[in-house]
């Protein structure tokens, strides 16, 4: 493959990635607007976004398998439509289920097929095995550049037009990911693994076995546990930081400057990971990763907290952030190949969902409960210890990914 096929295909994904992460990270501007308008209690909003994320994490292994199955331009495509037309449907909700319904089950579907792990899936066909972690750090880096770009302008446009003229503005820029997808097609989903991945498993019955195969690998299920813990405090931090910082008496302003400076240092944390993930061995790579975070939060939970403080936790955390992106899916491709990519990081990114679910849950109950976070943090500092230690002892040996054939060849 051309030098300029590949720059063409790293600049699609890019762009598909800020298109898809962007609008999703904006969506949280948007709660208080549409309550007020449709005389809603704020927690039908916060209902429908978390059945988005649940949505979004369920679905993405079987849109993982569609895209290896029919190739991720197809599922791309598909997604874009249901994610575009799902929030959208936010302009005319008429009743709190429509919402549930269309807001969160029909956006959370199209999100799980417009975003990450089908990305992913994508650049473990078509590029080579030792660009990979690079261009998908570059691709992760992307949706947090998203991140920065779109909420500020939405925030703009339901400041001085509407909140309905954002949601169109959003709806728009999630359906050009339907053309960005087109940049993958040519190649036909396919790299310079396709012949030797061609001996993996071919049809669906040797899927699953690959699938089922995978879960008794502890490799894999280290994988799982430590992106578990990487939702778990990514949903904690940016659900419940600003209002564990509001009862510190530290302003709100403060928390939402924060909460931008984490998407801002991500950037660079999702890049500079990519590189090193080409160079360096992935698991060492998490493992520090993981222990920094363990320590950031430790440093943070027991400092005094002022403005300085935030900000120098939230540059931090930030350089931590989804640099376990690029890391974790490339340890899954050098481990079982890029054939089954989508399916295999689709699980992984269920499991990242999961512990967001759990993270922002818990928290919340122990908040209602004692009237602080203390416990929370606690309970982060050791799961980012627990997933530092767990990635020591990965090891990247290619995996037999169709046992099916090495029995009948015995």
């Amino acid at each position: 493959m051309s030098n300029k096929k590949k720059l063409i295909i790293l600049f699609c994904a890019s762009i598909i990635m800020m298109f898809s992460f962007g609008p999703r990270s904006s969506l949280g501007i948007f709660m208080q607007p549409v309550s007020n308008e449709f005389g809603w209690p704020v927690s039908i909003f916060a209902l429908s976004l978390a059945i988005q994320n649940l949505v979004w994490g369920l679905f993405q292994p079987l849109m993982g398998g569609l895209a290896d199955r029919f190739g991720a331009t197809r599922v791309l495509v598909i997604g874009a439509i249901l994610y575009s037309l799902g929030i959208y449907s936010l302009t005319f909700s008429f009743h709190p289920i429509q919402m549930v319904f269309s807001f969160g089950i029909i956006a959370g579907v199209g999100l799980s097929a417009a975003s990450l792990t089908i990305v992913i899936t994508a650049i473990s066909r078509l590029l080579p095995k030792d660009q990979r972690s690079f261009a998908v750090g570059v691709n992760t880096a992307a949706g947090s550049l998203g991140q920065l770009v779109v909420t500020p302008v939405a925030q703009q446009l339901i400041a001085g037009y509407s909140w309905k003229t954002a949601i169109v503005m959003l709806s728009v820029i999630i359906i050009t990911i339907s053309i960005f997808a087109i940049g993958f097609a040519s190649n036909r989903d396919r790299g310079r693994d396709r012949d030797r991945d061609r001996e993996d498993s071919t049809n669906n019955d040797r899927k699953l076995s690959v699938i089922f195969h995978s879960f008794s690998n502890k490799n894999y299920l280290y994988l799982l546990t430590g992106f578990f813990v990487c939702g778990f405090h990514v949903a904690f931090i940016t659900s419940h930081l600003p209002t564990y910082l509001a009862g510190l008496n530290i302003s709100s302003k403060t928390g939402a400057i924060a909460i931008g400076l984490i998407g801002l240092f991500n950037v660079f944390g999702a890049f500079f990971a990519g590189v090193l993930g080409g160079k360096y061995p992935k698991a060492i790579l998490l493992s520090a990763l993981y222990l920094f975070r363990a320590i950031c939060i430790f440093l943070f939970f027991v400092s005094p907290k002022s403005e300085t403080s935030v900000y120098i936790f939230a540059c931090t955390i930030g350089v931590l952030w989804l640099s376990t992106v690029p890391l974790t899916s490339g340890l899954v491709s050098d481990i079982f190949g890029s054939k089954n990519i989508g399916s295999l990081f689709g699980f992984v990114f269920l499991s990242h969902q999961l512990g967001a679910f759990f993270g922002v849950l818990i928290a919340g109950l122990i908040y209602d409960y004692f009237g602080d976070y203390y416990f929370v943090w606690e309970v982060s500092i050791l799961l980012g210890l627990l997933a530092a230690i767990i990635h020591l002892p990965i090891k990247v040996e290619r995996q037999i990914t169709n046992p099916i054939i090495k029995k009948t060849s015995l």
